[in-house]
């Protein structure tokens, strides 16, 4: 077993709504983006930090954003 730090996607209520709603490509698109953001999320992909709140970064996916919340160690 690898001692590799694993991250978290957790979808607020919000999020987790529209998700189930998205169409088979968005849905695809996303899946992506989420096990790309749990194996790291600052290793490629088209991550930027939001202006103005400290420890937030946002995610492209297409057309839309995932606001990613770090909490590390």
């Amino acid at each position: 077993m690898s001692n590799e730090q694993r991250f978290r996607v957790a979808l607020s209520k919000n999020a987790l709504k529209y998700y189930q709603r998205v169409d088979a490509d968005t849905a695809t698109r996303l899946d992506q983006c989420f096990k790309a953001l749990e194996e790291d999320p600052f290793s490629g992909g088209d991550i930027k930090p939001l202006r103005g709140s400290k420890g937030k970064y946002r995610y492209r996916v297409g057309k839309l954003r995932v606001i990613v919340i770090g909490k590390y160690s």
